[in-house]
């Protein structure tokens, strides 16, 4: 494997958080490419990473395609998901199968849609669900699905909504997170509890909140002096992760919120790593990270390699 070329300075009071060189994640069609501006991640059945993106050939129509790998170095032939397309999809692993949540594209938009998954490969036809959003957050919590999305409507200040499900087909009435708002929120669990990281729907500042089922929530609190436009969020040895793009650049950084609840530590680069909207996800003891260029167009991986104190000067 991969591993990082040098280590950030930091004092000897914080751990260091190293994630591997990236790796580009090779083309394999003509048509699908791996290249893609959104993408999801998450475990697969069978343990692997599976990976969503859709294609980024605007002829494709805005298609979605799947591929799996067991390290997020070696990945195997994307598959086209046949009639599915979609602006942003979100998966999530409920017991032995994996769920997909997705926002129409073109005439669909902003729609909701369902699909499900017993390999990361074959899916269900998808369904609508009667709720509508931009882009989708999902996760699961102990046996029940739980999805947090942004207002789709323009005026309405990206109010936020959340439902849950104990199938991923059939969900509850959406309801309101009273005095929260965003374009699009990251979903995570850790313990019992589900906790939710988003940036302001008026400035790049970062927020969290936490649900002890996913439709009841804490007051949002400002994750002080960090910023970003799409956060990643992860839950990875009983430590959340957090991955965002800077507020002002492409740059990569990660933040951690351990379990003992002493709050979010100083945020720190990813060394040589660029994109605006990463995803992270847990699988085989890896805490994955996947991401297109800047430029929105090829894929990388890298995964987390090392964290914990820095060596003695």
């Amino acid at each position: 494997m991969n591993k990082p070329e040098k280590l950030p300075q930091l004092s000897t009071s914080e751990n260091v958080i190293l994630f591997a060189n990236p790796v580009t994640i090779p083309n394999q069609s003509a048509l699908a490419g791996l290249s893609t501006s959104n993408a999801a991640l998450s475990v697969a059945p069978n343990g692997e990473f599976c990976l969503v993106y859709i294609d980024s050939d605007p002829s494709a129509g805005d298609q979605l395609w799947s591929t799996l790998s067991p390290d997020t170095i070696n990945w195997t032939q994307a598959q086209q998901i046949s009639g599915q397309s979609s602006l942003g999809p979100a998966l999530a692993l409920l017991g032995g199968t994996l769920c997909m949540m997705y926002s129409g594209a073109g005439d669909d938009y902003p729609q909701l849609y369902q699909t499900q998954s017993p390999d990361g490969i074959n899916w269900t036809q998808a369904g609508q669900i009667g709720q509508q959003a931009a882009i989708p957050a999902i996760a699961t919590l102990g046996s029940t699905l739980c999805m947090a999305y942004a207002d789709p409507v323009q005026g309405n200040g990206g109010q936020l909504w959340v439902s849950t499900s104990s199938d991923g087909v059939n969900w509850t009435t959406a309801q309101q997170i009273p005095g929260q708002s965003t374009a699009q929120p990251a979903l995570a669990v850790m313990g019992n509890t589900l906790y939710m990281v988003y940036t302001s729907s008026t400035d790049s500042q970062l927020y969290w909140t936490s649900s002890p089922d996913g439709l009841n929530w804490n007051a949002a609190q400002a994750i002080d002096g960090q910023n970003t436009s799409v956060p990643a969020l992860a839950c990875y040895q009983d430590c959340l992760y957090m991955v965002y793009s800077d507020a002002n650049s492409s740059q990569l950084w990660v933040t951690t919120y351990p379990s003992d609840g002493s709050g979010w530590t100083q945020a720190q680069q990813i060394l040589g790593q660029f994109t605006s909207i990463p995803a992270l996800a847990v699988a085989n003891n890896l805490l994955g990270l996947v991401y297109s260029d800047a430029n929105g167009t090829q894929l990388y991986a890298s995964y987390l390699a090392f964290t914990g104190p820095p060596p003695a000067a």
